[in-house]
């Protein structure tokens, strides 16, 4: 007859504790520098974890086979930790309304792991504070903004995110601070934060500018054209000559093909005196497609007046312009080639 095994489920509990040992512990490094209340809390579950993983391992060890005594040995009993430590029963017997404290010794062990892990727990959060937060203890929203503005011209993006973080603590109806704390994430890629900063911005200061264009300019990252174009919109209902929202519109436009619509922007912004080669070669090319020559040429020629190294104007106006200024064209970019 088999001997009656039972199947060992401690094995499988502690690969979870491990993953998530090691997600909270990924967690940890990641919102550090963001919320220091978040990662407290992560880095308690780090720490239960981790106990967890040590306690089944201590289990598993407990439960193997004993191994065979030479002959003639002395028989030593092993200790087996109970059952009772894995699933916290003692715990609940400890703290049972009727309960008046651990009455085994057993309970009085996992008593005292508890109070001393609660302990452990409060010191490791004091040292932390100390290492990480202490140096800039006692200081108020201007001096977390320097700290935060000096890292961020250093390009440290996540410790400027942090003292940013600092100062809004200190000044949380200033949305300058959320504006700005929103640039350290979108330089560091971190987008989903910086939009979530941005939208407070707008909410303490609708008429922002700065920061819905920077929305709209994250959406057009993520080729979200029709979101960039809704959101880049509303900047010109308060401010109808921001350069800088009409060129987005176009390109949103323009990477989506539709380049009638792109044109009409581009030219707004053209309009409004902004000048630039590539702005310049944008319109010639669209004006080009469209048939009109004339003013393609024009545009052609301007954009070289901003910028004498592109080749394919050259190329272009070589084949549009007639006569020896054609042939000029021609062989300039014969030799730039």
């Amino acid at each position: 007859m088999e001997p009656n095994h039972k199947p060992n489920d401690s094995i499988p509990k502690g690969r979870l504790w491990w993953v998530i040992f090691c997600v909270s512990l990924l967690a940890l490094s990641t919102f550090w520098s963001v919320d220091k209340s978040l990662a407290y809390f992560i880095l308690a579950v780090v720490i239960f974890s981790l106990f967890k993983i040590l306690q089944l391992r201590n289990t598993d060890q407990a439960n193997q086979p004993n191994p065979p005594q030479p002959p003639f040995a002395k028989s030593y009993e092993t200790f087996k930790p109970s059952q009772s430590w894995l699933f916290w029963q003692d715990v609940k017997e400890i703290f049972r309304k009727d309960a008046t404290g651990p009455k085994t010794p057993q309970q009085a062990k996992v008593f005292v792991t508890l109070v001393a892990g609660f302990i452990g727990f409060i010191f490791m959060i004091t040292i932390l504070a100390a290492l990480f937060g202490g140096e800039s203890s006692g200081e108020d929203a201007a001096g977390y903004y320097q700290r935060a503005a000096d890292y961020y011209n250093t390009q440290q993006y996540d410790s400027a995110a942090f003292y940013y973080k600092l100062a809004i603590d200190n000044d949380p109806e200033n949305p300058q601070l959320y504006f700005e704390r929103g640039n350290a994430f979108l330089n560091a890629n971190y987008t989903d934060s910086a939009l979530m900063m941005y939208d407070i911005t707008l909410a303490l200061t609708p008429e922002h500018q700065q920061a819905r264009y920077n929305k709209g300019y994250i959406y057009f990252n993520r080729k979200s054209y029709r979101a960039a174009i809704d959101e880049t919109k509303k900047i010109l209902e308060y401010a109808p000559d921001y350069t800088d929202a009409l060129l987005l519109i176009g390109d949103s436009f323009y990477n989506q093909s539709q380049l009638d619509s792109a044109l009409r922007w581009y030219e707004g912004a053209y309009t409004n005196g902004y000048r630039s080669a590539i702005l310049c070669h944008l319109m010639a090319y669209i004006y080009d497609t469209k048939g009109e020559t004339n003013r393609a040429i024009n545009l052609y020629r301007e954009a070289i007046g901003q910028d004498s190294s592109i080749v394919d104007i050259y190329t272009r106006l070589g084949e549009l312009v007639p006569g020896d200024e054609g042939n000029w064209y021609r062989q300039k970019a014969a030799q730039m080639k």
